[in-house]
Parts: C-alpha cells; structure tokens; sequence
C-alpha cells in the first residue's frame, strides 16, 4: 500500500512541523522508505498544466507505472 502526503507549507509551519501531535504519532508507525524515480510529462504548451491534469511516469525497483490525476490548479507548483 502506498500513501502520499502533500502539504503546502510556509517555511515558518514547514518548521513547527515535527513537534504537531498528528505528525508525531505517525513516527509511532512501522514506516519503509523506497526509491523512486518519477517523469512528468506536459504539452510543449503546458495544455495539461492549464487543465489541472498529471501524467506521471514512475519507476521503482519492481515496476513501472503511468499515473494521471486531476489537481487542483491552485495547488500546482508554477512553472
């Protein structure tokens, strides 16, 4: 199972981080770490970027998987 955590920090919040109670159970859990290797893709135009669209390529040890996903266009990084 895979879960993946986005945040969108101020440097202040990305801080104060460690010592949030929510965040410090998580420590509590039996965690793995892995390597994985990730493409994004997009139009020469940036037309999936406008359309709140990722298309994704990822790679770990085992396999290779193409994703796509809406998001949100305010939480995008700009290009």
């Amino acid at each position: 199972m895979e879960i993946e955590l986005k945040l969108l920090l101020a440097p202040n919040d990305l801080r104060s981080l460690p010592a949030n109670p929510q965040v410090r159970a998580l420590t509590r859990v039996v965690h793995r770490s892995a390597l994985l290797h990730s493409v994004y893709f997009d139009t020469p135009d940036g037309d999936l970027r406008t359309r709140g669209v990722a298309l994704r390529l990822r790679r770990d040890r085992k396999s290779t998987r193409l994703n796509s996903s809406h998001v949100k266009r305010s939480r995008m990084p700009s290009s």
